[in-house]
């Protein structure tokens, strides 16, 4: 099991390559990191399904090992993680709002970068509301953010 630096995303542009989540593949493309994510550009590549296997969990990690001043953001970046028992400290603000932990004190932005790049956050946010938990991918664009992929990844207590 994986526990650090263990994810890539994949960009394919447009078009939607013939794989399934759970699928195992071969990517050749161009490695470079875009907007605080490491990934592979396999739009002049390819993507090669080469069997299949159970999806891996999701890494239960805390708030203080991802915020900006978090101890694992970047070994942690574009890997899927679940913060549990958390409250949104800010209303939504155009796609991100921010969540915190009343323990520790540590606070990091959600953004709806990952589920809608371009319109409104499909999952808005109220402060003081609590979650159960918030499942995501690490971003890093020179501050860290929590990245869910749709409104289901954002479970309200």
């Amino acid at each position: 099991v994986a526990t650090s630096w263990a994810g890539v995303y994949v960009f394919v542009g447009p078009e939607v390559p013939p794989v399934e989540r759970g699928d195992v593949v071969r990517v050749r493309g161009v490695y470079s990191t875009y907007v605080g994510l490491e990934e592979i550009d396999a739009r002049d590549g390819s993507i090669e399904k080469t069997g299949s296997r159970e999806i891996p969990d999701d890494m239960i990690v805390s708030l203080n090992e991802i915020e900006p001043n978090g101890f694992r953001p970047l070994e942690l970046q574009s890997m899927l993680v679940r913060v549990q028992n958390v409250f949104a400290t800010t209303d939504t603000a155009g796609r991100e709002f921010t969540i915190g932990d009343l323990h520790s004190g540590a606070a990091i932005a959600v953004t709806s970068y990952m589920a809608n790049d371009t319109g409104p956050s499909p999952f808005p946010a109220y402060q003081g509301e609590p979650f159960a938990e918030i499942i995501g991918h690490v971003y890093v664009d020179g501050v860290p953010e929590l990245a869910p992929m749709s409104a289901d990844d954002v479970i309200l207590q």
